[in-house]
């Protein structure tokens, strides 16, 4: 998870576990890995932190929000991100976008996030991963998702804040990892598909 500076409004830590305070009230818990540096030069692990207060960044610009934004959660060894995404991608093979594929009573279909009003992906980095997909006025179906030795989901909210989940990778497979993962991601409007534009551009050139 790489969440920008200006989009910080306090860090917090209680029980072992780090709390980002967005400025749009967004909250995202876990493991900070970053450092800071002071005009001293002297070095400052935020981790180790009770409370850091941001007082002062250089805004930087916000991306564009034109497209409406899908409501999503992401579980991960039973810690919670609640967010609303305005650019989603879905990795396999080094190729992001919304397409993918699964595996319904033996037979491979292929179908486009934008396809569907919810969509539900759990399992672990070894283990079977599952996907339930429901459009508009339809009923969910489930199966196995297709992730051709690699898989991730990537998204991004408006203020740059991005998650990156590893769903399968080629060291997984070598080490498993049994840390399981839920990944909900839901039209903000029910009865509406999620929007197309959610998942074009999620890799912006300069």
């Amino acid at each position: 998870m790489a969440i920008p500076w200006p989009a910080i409004k306090e860090i917090g830590f209680d029980k072992g576990i780090s709390t980002v305070t967005c400025v749009d009230g967004g909250k995202f818990t876990g493991t900070i890995l970053t450092e800071v540096t002071n005009a001293d030069g002297q070095k400052y692990h935020l981790g180790d932190c009770t409370k850091v207060t941001v007082k002062k960044v250089t805004k930087a610009e916000k991306m564009d929000v034109a497209a409406a934004p899908a409501k999503c959660r992401v579980r991960f060894d039973n810690l919670d991100q609640s967010f609303e995404a305005r650019r989603i991608g879905y990795s396999t093979k080094f190729v992001t976008s919304e397409q993918f594929q699964m595996k319904v009573s033996g037979e491979i279909t292929a179908g486009n996030l934008s396809d569907f009003e919810k969509v539900i992906v759990k399992g672990s980095g070894s283990g079977p991963i599952q996907i339930t997909v429901k459009a508009p006025k339809g009923k969910p179906i489930e199966g196995e998702l297709g992730t051709f030795g690699n898989a991730s989901f990537i998204f991004v909210d408006a203020n740059g804040c991005a998650i990156v989940l590893s769903l399968r990778d080629a060291i997984g497979e070598m080490y498993p990892n049994k840390a399981t993962f839920i990944v909900t991601i839901e039209a903000t409007k029910a009865g509406e598909r999620l929007p197309g534009k959610l998942f074009k551009g999620i890799v912006e050139k300069k």
